[in-house]
């Protein structure tokens, strides 16, 4: 049984408060690996860049891991987007393409990024970004209280 407590998380079981991830990529095994590497969190995924604003505009996400390249909108339009609608919410970007100028389009353009990944992903990596992402989003929330 899962219900909301809090922004930002829900109770999961018995004692266990979880913080939401929202995964927005087009790819499937992207989400299972996300999945199994963040455990201790919820983690939810969509597909496309409406998705993602649709979620974020009507629950409350804890760190978002975003996809450069997905069908309906590039992670440069994606970016400002989140931060209109959640401007405490960190971004964890990732991107097949190595490309300098994606990169350099991303930070210049995409709005500030928490962390920036190549895939395939080091499970372990983005693990630690995320946790490092969320415990931010806590400290910047309680800080607003």
């Amino acid at each position: 049984m899962t219900f909301p407590i809090e922004p930002g998380r829900v109770f999961h079981g018995i004692g266990r408060i979880m913080h939401r991830i929202l995964v927005v990529d087009g790819d499937i095994e992207t989400h299972k690996q996300l999945q199994g590497a963040l455990s201790e969190f919820r983690v939810d995924a969509v597909g496309r860049g409406w998705e993602a604003l649709r979620e974020l505009a009507e629950n409350s996400i804890c760190v978002v891991v975003a996809e450069v390249h997905l069908s309906d909108m590039s992670g440069w339009v994606l970016v400002p987007e989140i931060h209109r609608i959640a401007a405490d919410v960190p971004v964890i970007a990732v991107a097949e393409d190595d490309s300098w100028e994606t990169s350099q389009r991303m930070r210049t353009e995409g709005s500030p990024l928490f962390y920036y990944a190549l895939k395939p992903l080091d499970l372990r990596e983005m693990a630690k970004a995320v946790r490092s992402a969320a415990q931010w989003h806590m400290r910047l929330e309680q800080r607003m209280g």
